[in-house]
């Protein structure tokens, strides 16, 4: 056999390998591995609270499940610990936290902390306070915290597909038009604000809303915060009873966020994909 011969021979040989080699490579940028993190690793500028900031009583079972990995993105662990300027979570990162399996395992790890540790024991969160010996809460305080934080990050509001306005961003998370609308966070907001809806309902359902993370610490909210969730809780069911509340009709819940979503309006078009929201501003 010739040298051309055998060179055709071997690229036709090797040409059936091709396509499933490509497919594998798109498969894999298209489903990129899981990500996993442990709350017990420092994250520079973002999580400190590890080991060390629970009380010196926690037993070794509660350290372990506290340290078990929690299989989501870490954008998460951003949300509810950095105070860095330089975190900047946009659609897609919220589209990569704000999934089944996300929410899954951040509730099988809470389920775990619950399970694991006493406080009556000595297992216990250490919170920050001016006198000692500081506040112990239980540790599940903590997973708390980031199943609020999650809610919170991953709330929607679907009204983004119809309303038209030249400062409404379609992006549709409530997350990153905080505190950008002019009555977001306020008591007596506008029934029919989906976002607002969704903001005060999480502070009454969720009893993490009434702690937070420092840079390095677990933090009780503050009176004001308090009052304010009760107040914002009263205007939710004043718009219920109203009959104007958007709770049960203009919000998209996080497991919705993998849909294909087109709304067009006027000369603009807005598309979901895959749960990543384009970014625009909706013009008439």
């Amino acid at each position: 056999m010739g040298r051309r011969t055998a060179a055709a021979a071997a690229t036709a040989a090797a040409k059936p390998l091709i396509a499933p080699l490509l497919l594998l490579t798109l498969s894999l940028f298209a489903h990129p591995a899981a990500a996993a993190f442990s709350l017990d690793t420092v994250v520079q500028d973002v999580w400190y609270y590890v080991h060390n900031h629970l009380a010196d009583t926690t037993s070794a079972a509660c350290l372990a499940a506290y340290a078990a990995p929690i299989e989501c993105d870490d954008v998460l662990r951003g949300l509810v610990g950095s105070s860095s300027p330089n975190f900047d979570p946009g659609p897609g990162d919220l589209a990569a936290v704000c999934v089944p399996s996300c929410k899954a395992s951040l509730d099988a790890w809470f389920e775990n902390v619950r399970a694991a540790c006493d406080l009556e024991k000595g297992d216990a969160a250490l919170v920050s306070a001016n006198v000692k010996p500081r506040p112990r809460a239980p540790v599940e305080v903590v997973g708390e915290v980031f199943l609020y934080e999650y809610a919170f990050g991953c709330s929607k509001n679907s009204d983004f597909l119809q309303r038209v306005s030249l400062t409404y961003y379609s992006s549709g998370w409530c997350y990153l038009n905080y505190p950008t609308s002019s009555e977001w966070a306020r008591a007596d907001f506008t029934c029919g604000n989906g976002c607002a809806e969704q903001f005060f309902a999480n502070a009454h359902d969720l009893p993490g809303a009434n702690y937070t993370f420092g840079v390095y610490e677990l933090q009780d909210r503050s009176d004001w915060w308090k009052e304010q969730w009760a107040e914002g809780w009263d205007r939710v069911l004043e718009c219920r009873e109203e009959g104007s509340s958007s709770s049960s009709s203009s919000i998209l819940s996080w497991s919705s966020a993998t849909e294909d979503i087109t709304s067009t309006t006027g000369s603009e078009t807005t598309v979901a994909i895959q749960g990543y929201m384009v970014d625009a501003i909706t013009f008439l």
